[in-house]
């Protein structure tokens, strides 16, 4: 029986996807496919879910069609990606509008004016605020509209109905996860930097979405995908993922 010990690491980037086969000895592959940005409108940056998805499919399949007679040894995949991307998906699981690109700022005038808006600041932000993301976050979010804590508050904002016909917003790993496995999970690194999470308990590993933050917007937290370390398992591959051509010996 082979022995199952190589990974197949998948980088989401922000304009090429790389799948890379590894051994515990080093490099064995790779492939790589682009996906393109899109500016529909001053300060929206936007990017393709299904075009990410057959990015993250080609890739895949083209580094294991290059190696089929090492299909019975994966042993698994792993994810990486851009960072502070928003994937409003549906209860099926489909995309409801493009990707927000970490680079959009369409929440900037936003973020500043209302998020923000308060008369004692301190380097732009209202005090209150500013204490409360720091006492429970660690940080604070920038006011240019991009992190995804602004993108939400915006969305919920102006684009209400679209909010609430939201399942769960993903980020562009997260998206990928969920395509391999069909589960809602992000890691904690990737929740870190939405500015919603609360770290203040991560000496014990209970890091959990932060309903005071959630609230201070009018968030819901439940939108939000399953928090897990980096290091844990997502989940099985799923059928249909594993039934694209060059995976059916790897995972079935």
């Amino acid at each position: 029986m082979e022995e199952k010990n190589l990974i197949l690491a998948v980088d989401v980037g922000t304009t090429e996807t790389k799948a890379v086969l590894v051994s515990p000895d080093g490099y064995i592959g790779s492939c790589q496919s682009t996906c393109s940005l899109s500016y529909p409108d001053k300060s929206c940056v936007e990017q393709s879910p299904l075009e990410m998805s057959d990015a993250i499919y080609n890739s895949t399949r083209n580094v294991m069609a290059a190696h089929p007679d090492l299909g019975g040894r994966l042993a698994g995949m792993v994810f990486t990606s851009q960072m502070q991307n928003t994937v409003p998906v549906g209860k099926d699981g489909k995309p409801l509008m493009n990707m927000l690109s970490w680079m959009d700022e369409r929440a900037a005038q936003f973020t500043q004016e209302e998020m923000f808006k308060g008369l004692i600041k301190i380097e732009g932000y209202p005090i209150l605020k500013l204490l409360k993301f720091m006492r429970i976050t660690g940080g604070v979010p920038g006011r240019t509209g991009k992190d995804t804590v602004c993108k939400l508050a915006w969305m919920k904002k102006y684009k209400p109905d679209l909010y609430h016909s939201v399942h769960k917003f993903l980020d562009a790993k997260d998206y990928a996860v969920f395509l391999a496995t069909g589960n809602y999970v992000t890691s904690y690194d990737m929740a870190n930097i939405t500015w919603l999470m609360d770290t203040r308990n991560k000496d014990q590993g209970k890091w959990v979405w932060s309903e005071d933050i959630h609230k201070m917007y009018g968030l819901d937290s439940s939108k939000m995908p399953e928090l897990r370390a980096s290091t844990a398992i997502a989940g099985n591959v799923t059928a249909d993922f594993s039934a694209k051509p060059a995976f059916r010996r790897a995972f079935q």
